[in-house]
């Protein structure tokens, strides 16, 4: 009897604790957990990745690719050298080269005579051998030859029979200075001529090759260094039919209405910055000929 006692009142004991404590428990674990797991992971997420994107690419691809390029494109050209042509045939130019009787230093040479063409033979391309028989004062008759090579090959306009005036002018200084030409007895009509020295014409003529008048004129272009000087492109300037023609260093010309005449440059130069003694200040030389022949 006294343990069935002690068993109610333990049994009511804990039918009174039941009501109050369950409920308290039970709303204290349901708010915290809600809470801290959505302010935490809202914020971290909206922030970060929306700021870093959008700025980084568009301000960088933007200034860089403007601002190169235009700067580039528009101070290089008018600071270049337009009046500079292109050696043609590129890169070097024509070639041309001349020997008189059988050598480019003959000294002092004054030579005017009336001639016939004897022969006129080409031995290979680019190559005329002219072989003149020509009277003298006296009487008699004493042989020159005038050998030429041009690259690209020229055809030029003397034939076998044909008669010339043939004149042929060298001074020797400190280098020699060569002129040649042929021309139409009794006429100032130049068929044929050519220049290699430090001036396209001998020193105490207007011109040489009537009815061309050959000067020089500048050509802007930039200079070279060589051992001795530095090296400037020129021009020869070339006044016929009261028209002006400049025919560049390196480079082929034709004056006239119907290119009455072929002018190849092989070389028109003015020297600067000397580092050597005893050289020219400029050198010229080129052929020219009669052109427009069908």
């Amino acid at each position: 009897m006294a343990r069935t006692m002690v068993a109610l009142v333990a049994a009511v004991a804990l039918a009174g604790c039941y009501d109050s404590s369950m409920k308290i428990v039970s709303d204290t674990s349901a708010d915290s957990p809600v809470d801290t797991h959505s302010d935490t992971t809202g914020d971290t997420w909206t922030d970060t990745p929306a700021d870093t994107m959008i700025d980084t690419p568009t301000d960088t691809a933007i200034d860089t690719w403007i601002d190169t390029w235009i700067d580039t494109w528009t101070d290089v050209p008018p600071d270049g050298t337009p009046t500079c042509p292109a050696p043609e045939p590129f890169p070097d130019g024509p070639v041309v080269s001349f020997v008189i009787d059988g050598t480019t230093y003959p000294g002092w040479v004054a030579v005017d005579f009336n001639c016939t063409v004897e022969s006129v033979a080409s031995e290979s391309e680019g190559t005329t051998l002219i072989t003149l028989a020509c009277r003298t004062a006296a009487g008699t008759v004493e042989r020159h030859t005038i050998d030429i090579y041009t690259w690209p090959a020229s055809w030029i306009p003397v034939w076998e029979d044909m008669e010339v005036r043939f004149q042929y002018q060298a001074d020797a200084e400190w280098w020699v200075n060569r002129w040649f030409s042929l021309s139409y007895p009794g006429s100032e009509w130049t068929i044929l001529g050519g220049f290699d020295g430090d001036y396209p014409n001998p020193p105490i003529y207007g011109t040489y090759f009537p009815p061309l008048w050959l000067s020089t004129a500048a050509s802007g272009c930039p200079l070279v260094y060589d051992d001795c000087y530095d090296s400037e492109r020129q021009a020869v300037h070339v006044t016929y039919n009261e028209n002006a023609y400049d025919i560049y260093d390196s480079t082929t010309g034709w004056v006239g209405e119907w290119g009455d005449y072929s002018i190849v440059v092989d070389a028109a130069e003015t020297h600067v910055d000397f580092r050597c003694t005893d050289v020219p200040g400029s050198w010229y030389t080129g052929l020219l000929f009669e052109g427009g022949w069908d």
